[in-house]
Protein backbone atom coordinates (compact mmCIF):
# COMPACT_ATOMS: atom_id res chain seq x y z
CA UNK A 1 0.00 0.00 0.00
CA UNK A 2 2.81 2.12 0.86
CA UNK A 3 4.60 1.45 -1.70
CA UNK A 4 1.74 2.22 -4.65
CA UNK A 5 1.33 5.41 -2.56
CA UNK A 6 5.17 6.24 -3.00
CA UNK A 7 5.21 5.57 -6.58
CA UNK A 8 1.82 7.90 -7.18
CA UNK A 9 3.66 10.95 -5.75
CA UNK A 10 6.49 9.89 -7.19
CA UNK A 11 5.01 9.61 -11.05
CA UNK A 12 2.87 13.13 -10.26
CA UNK A 13 6.09 15.01 -9.30
CA UNK A 14 7.86 13.79 -12.29
CA UNK A 15 5.50 14.83 -14.55
CA UNK A 16 4.62 18.17 -13.21
CA UNK A 17 8.49 18.74 -13.57
CA UNK A 18 8.27 17.44 -17.28
CA UNK A 19 4.85 19.80 -17.70
CA UNK A 20 6.51 22.90 -16.06
CA UNK A 21 9.95 23.07 -18.13
CA UNK A 22 8.74 23.97 -21.62
CA UNK A 23 7.10 26.61 -19.97
CA UNK A 24 9.83 28.27 -18.40
CA UNK A 25 11.62 27.95 -21.43
CA UNK A 26 9.07 28.72 -23.67
CA UNK A 27 8.94 32.21 -21.43
CA UNK A 28 12.89 32.55 -21.48
CA UNK A 29 12.65 32.27 -25.34
CA UNK A 30 10.10 35.25 -25.52
CA UNK A 31 11.87 37.62 -22.78
CA UNK A 32 15.04 36.97 -24.98
CA UNK A 33 13.15 37.92 -28.33
CA UNK A 34 11.45 41.11 -27.39
CA UNK A 35 15.00 42.20 -26.17
CA UNK A 36 16.61 41.49 -29.00
CA UNK A 37 13.90 42.50 -31.06
CA UNK A 38 13.53 45.93 -28.97
CA UNK A 39 17.72 46.45 -29.48
CA UNK A 40 17.94 45.63 -33.27
CA UNK A 41 14.46 48.03 -33.79
CA UNK A 42 15.96 50.58 -31.91
CA UNK A 43 19.25 50.95 -33.83
CA UNK A 44 17.19 50.57 -36.92
CA UNK A 45 15.21 53.54 -36.13
CA UNK A 46 17.28 56.44 -34.48
CA UNK A 47 18.51 58.61 -36.73
CA UNK A 48 22.45 59.00 -35.93
CA UNK A 49 22.78 62.03 -38.36
CA UNK A 50 20.75 64.40 -36.58
CA UNK A 51 22.04 63.80 -33.34
CA UNK A 52 25.91 63.63 -34.51
CA UNK A 53 24.82 67.31 -35.32
CA UNK A 54 23.46 68.14 -32.37
CA UNK A 55 26.70 66.64 -30.82
CA UNK A 56 28.83 68.99 -32.94
CA UNK A 57 26.74 72.05 -32.41
CA UNK A 58 26.84 71.54 -28.11
CA UNK A 59 30.40 72.75 -28.12
CA UNK A 60 29.70 75.55 -30.07
CA UNK A 61 27.08 76.71 -28.44
CA UNK A 62 28.30 76.45 -25.01
CA UNK A 63 31.46 78.09 -25.59
CA UNK A 64 29.46 80.66 -27.15
CA UNK A 65 27.70 81.43 -24.24
CA UNK A 66 30.53 80.77 -21.96
CA UNK A 67 32.17 83.92 -23.77
CA UNK A 68 28.67 85.50 -23.38
CA UNK A 69 28.44 84.89 -19.69
CA UNK A 70 32.56 85.38 -18.82
CA UNK A 71 32.05 89.00 -20.75
CA UNK A 72 28.75 89.80 -18.76
CA UNK A 73 29.94 88.63 -15.36
CA UNK A 74 33.37 89.70 -15.82
CA UNK A 75 35.28 92.72 -13.88
CA UNK A 76 32.74 96.32 -14.41
CA UNK A 77 34.79 98.38 -11.95
CA UNK A 78 35.51 101.84 -13.11
CA UNK A 79 39.23 101.44 -13.25
CA UNK A 80 40.44 101.56 -17.31
CA UNK A 81 38.26 101.05 -20.63
CA UNK A 82 34.96 101.72 -19.77
CA UNK A 83 32.47 103.41 -20.90
CA UNK A 84 31.50 106.94 -19.58
CA UNK A 85 29.48 106.30 -16.32
CA UNK A 86 31.68 102.91 -15.83
CA UNK A 87 28.69 100.75 -17.34
CA UNK A 88 28.88 97.98 -19.97
CA UNK A 89 30.99 95.05 -20.52
CA UNK A 90 34.09 94.28 -18.20
CA UNK A 91 37.09 92.18 -18.77
CA UNK A 92 36.58 88.01 -19.14
CA UNK A 93 35.77 86.28 -16.39
CA UNK A 94 37.16 82.80 -16.26
CA UNK A 95 34.40 81.72 -13.70
CA UNK A 96 31.61 83.07 -15.96
CA UNK A 97 32.84 80.86 -19.09
CA UNK A 98 32.92 78.11 -17.00
CA UNK A 99 29.09 78.43 -15.78
CA UNK A 100 27.99 79.51 -18.74
CA UNK A 101 29.98 76.79 -21.38
CA UNK A 102 28.99 73.99 -18.62
CA UNK A 103 25.44 75.34 -17.72
CA UNK A 104 24.78 74.88 -21.49
CA UNK A 105 26.71 71.31 -22.02
CA UNK A 106 25.11 69.48 -19.08
CA UNK A 107 21.63 70.48 -19.49
CA UNK A 108 21.64 69.88 -23.18
CA UNK A 109 22.67 66.17 -22.67
CA UNK A 110 20.51 65.94 -19.76
CA UNK A 111 17.57 66.51 -22.82
CA UNK A 112 19.22 64.39 -25.48
CA UNK A 113 19.72 61.79 -22.38
CA UNK A 114 16.17 62.28 -20.69
CA UNK A 115 13.89 62.19 -24.46
CA UNK A 116 11.38 59.24 -24.14
CA UNK A 117 10.72 57.59 -27.33
CA UNK A 118 8.22 54.95 -27.41
CA UNK A 119 7.97 52.38 -29.99
CA UNK A 120 5.63 52.78 -32.92
CA UNK A 121 2.31 50.67 -31.03
CA UNK A 122 1.41 48.50 -34.30
CA UNK A 123 5.01 46.89 -33.67
CA UNK A 124 2.92 45.35 -30.05
CA UNK A 125 -0.31 44.64 -31.58
CA UNK A 126 -1.13 41.36 -30.22
CA UNK A 127 1.77 40.71 -27.65
CA UNK A 128 1.47 39.83 -23.96
CA UNK A 129 1.72 42.63 -21.32
CA UNK A 130 5.22 40.90 -19.87
CA UNK A 131 6.39 41.66 -23.69
CA UNK A 132 5.01 45.00 -24.13
CA UNK A 133 7.03 45.92 -20.90
CA UNK A 134 9.81 44.60 -21.43
CA UNK A 135 10.25 45.73 -25.35
CA UNK A 136 9.10 48.95 -24.41
CA UNK A 137 11.74 49.57 -21.84
CA UNK A 138 14.45 47.83 -23.85
CA UNK A 139 13.25 49.65 -26.94
CA UNK A 140 14.03 53.25 -24.74
CA UNK A 141 17.19 52.35 -23.19
CA UNK A 142 18.77 51.30 -26.56
CA UNK A 143 17.49 54.58 -27.94
CA UNK A 144 19.01 56.62 -25.14
CA UNK A 145 22.23 54.71 -25.35
CA UNK A 146 22.47 55.20 -28.95
CA UNK A 147 21.17 59.27 -28.99
CA UNK A 148 24.17 59.89 -26.48
CA UNK A 149 26.71 57.75 -28.29
CA UNK A 150 26.12 59.59 -31.67
CA UNK A 151 26.11 62.97 -29.77
CA UNK A 152 29.08 62.34 -28.13
CA UNK A 153 30.61 61.12 -32.00
CA UNK A 154 29.47 64.83 -33.05
CA UNK A 155 31.33 66.55 -30.17
CA UNK A 156 34.47 64.16 -30.12
CA UNK A 157 34.53 64.66 -34.48
CA UNK A 158 33.83 68.39 -34.13
CA UNK A 159 36.99 68.52 -32.05
CA UNK A 160 39.30 65.80 -34.02
CA UNK A 161 39.07 67.64 -37.24
CA UNK A 162 40.93 70.78 -36.40
CA UNK A 163 43.12 68.57 -35.06
CA UNK A 164 43.91 67.37 -38.35
CA UNK A 165 44.51 70.19 -40.39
Amino acid sequence: MRLQQLSSIVLTCMIALLCSTPLTTFAQQQKHKAITQAEFDAKNDINTTTWMVVGACVPIISATTGILAAYTFGSTTSDTNQTPGGYGFGSPNIYGFLGGAGLVLCSTYLLIYNQNNTPPPERLIGKSPEYIKLYTETYQKTMRSQRIKSALKGTSCLFAVPSLL
